[in-house]
This record gives structure tokens, sequence and C-alpha cells, in this order.
């Protein structure tokens, strides 16, 4: 008696039963990718079983060390080696030949990480006007400054274990936490975030002194889930992440810089360090998108003592244009 598979997005198909994901494409036309014949040497034909799990063949060992060497997990599976018994429904996952070509790329990168969700510490921070101070020196002159503020910030980084994933026109994104570890993760993206302050005010010093002017620092640190992946191709890797948490990140930079602070970190990142860093002040920032922010902390630059806690409203702030 003949079962059914739904690929996702296409249409439901009927195959005999022991007909493999792979096949059941080809009989109907779908584009598959599958390079290397069918014969579990490759990724490319791999997809995402949304449902009906049960009825697929069991992973046989050339199918889970392929997986397991490109760092894919369940719910992947190769639809070359999966055969289906019963009702299932799938998502191709490479559904044209940009998207195959992309995968081939990876594929020449050996042990390139999958995209995954994960708990992390995000650091935002940026140098306010320095486009606008860009405009009103030499070309040469702002690269200068620039390439000052990004060489400090990055070792700064490096330090803590982080990755620089965006990087321009005096503003930055790191992720601190992608080998895991969280609470040390939220530790070390603060650190940074109060070492960078000093790197701020020496450069600012800088400006001061050869340019007549301050370009003021501002940074936010927040800790939650992140979709984290590898962009790939041709030998170069760039480390991403994308979700809320980054947002909320770049939000609490807005409202240090609207509130005159250098460093405020949002609840979820003071609880994992609340008995290791100190704490000038607590605002109410009323007002912001996330409800995690409704409550942020400022903390000092690295070289400042131990400060104390007390209320402030930052609904100014919160309101504040980017």
């Amino acid at each position: 008696m003949a079962t059914s598979i739904i690929f996702n997005k296409l249409g439901r198909f009927e195959v005999e039963p022991g007909t493999t994901i792979l096949q059941a494409a080809q009989r109907y036309g779908l584009f598959h990718a599958h390079d290397c014949g069918g014969q579990a040497q490759c990724t490319t034909c791999r997809v995402a079983v949304l449902a009906g799990e049960n009825n697929c063949s069991p992973m046989a060992e050339a199918e889970r060390g392929m997986l397991q060497s490109r760092h894919f997990a369940a719910p992947i599976r190769l639809a070359c080696q999966t055969k289906i018994h019963g009702p299932v429904r799938v998502q191709i996952l490479l559904r044209d030949e940009i998207d195959a070509e992309l995968a081939r790329a990876s594929e020449a990168a050996p042990l390139l990480p999958a995209a995954r969700q994960q708990a992390v510490a995000v650091l935002s921070a940026s140098l306010q006007g320095f486009d606008q101070f860009a405009t009103q020196v030499s070309a040469y002159d702002a690269m200068q400054a620039l390439n000052r503020f990004y060489f400090f910030t990055r070792t700064v980084v490096q330090q803590g274990g982080g990755s620089i994933t965006a990087f321009g026109g005096g503003r930055m994104t790191a992720i601190f936490g992608m080998s895991g570890k969280i609470r040390a993760a939220v530790l070390n993206a603060v650190n940074a975030g109060r070492e960078m302050a000093n790197i701020g005010l020496e450069l600012n010093d800088y400006l001061s002194r050869h340019f007549e002017t301050e370009l003021p620092f501002s940074a936010g640190v927040h800790a939650g889930l992140a979709t984290i992946g590898m962009l790939a191709f041709e030998g170069e890797r760039l480390p991403v992440a994308l979700g809320r948490t980054l947002t909320s990140a770049r939000e609490l930079r807005d409202l240090a810089r609207a509130a005159g602070a250098a460093l405020l970190i949002s609840q979820p990142a003071f609880a994992a360090v609340r008995e290791q860093v100190p704490v000038c002040r607590a605002f109410q920032a009323r007002g912001a998108t996330s409800v995690e922010l409704e409550l942020v902390f400022e903390v000092p630059a690295a070289h400042n003592g131990h400060g104390h806690h007390n209320e402030a409203d930052l609904g100014a702030a919160a309101a504040a244009p980017a």
C-alpha cells in the first residue's frame, strides 16, 4: 500500500514504502541536489524532517558520520539514505541551484559549524558622531582614527574569547559564548565593554589633542538566545549572529548614549555577573521595546572604583532617536 510524503510548500505525493526521500523528489521532478550521487559522501541532499520521524528508516553509520562531520543534528537527515515507511513531512534545505552552490562552497571548508540557536552574550558599541567626523577630516585621518578604535577593541574582544560579527562607521557588535558557558561569556562581554570604555576615553584624548573634537563612546550588553552560524566562501569564514538579543544589545547601546553612560547592561546580563562587577546606577527604562530592558544597569569603565545603586528614570533616553 502506498504511503505519502509532503515536501513542505511543494505538495503531497504518494510513494511506495521503502522509497528514499531523494527518490521521491526525483520521481516527481522536484529540485533536490545530490552531488555525490546518493552515496552519503556529501550533505547537499539534506532535509529537515518536520513530522513523521518515526516513519523514517534508522540512521546508518555512513549517514551519521557524514552529518556529524558537518555538525548537523536532528531533525536533519540525508535524503539519499532515509527511507520512508509511513507518512512524513520534510523540508528540502537546498531549495535551488544557488543554495546548492553556496552549500558546495561550505563543503569545501572542513568542520564548518551548522547554524544553531544558542544562549550568548552580545556587546554592541559605538562612537557617536563618527560618520560626521569622517566627512570633516581627510580620508587618511578618518581611517587612522577608526583603525585605532578597531585595533584595541578587537584585542579586548579576542582576549575575552569573543568574535566581532559586525564593524563599520564607528559601530561594532561582538558575540561571546559561541562555544558555551554562558555565565562566563556574560562576564567576558561586560569586562570587554568596561575596557572599551577606557579605549573610548583614550581615543577621545587623542581626537581632542589632534582634531579638537570628541566622539562619545557608548555600549550595551545583553544575554539571550541568538541564531549562530558561519558564512563561508572560498576559504573565507565570517561568524554571524541574528535575532532579538542583538537588537536588544543595540538598543541598550543607544540608551547608554542618551543617558550619558558609557556602558549599560540588561537585567539578564546583570543577573549573571552581579557579584563580579560594580554598578553605578540602576535605571527604569520605560519605553524600551523589550521587557528584558525595563530595568538596566550602568557599569563603570574598568579603571573606576565600585559605585552604588540608585534608581533613575530613563523614559526620555528610551525614546531618544538611534
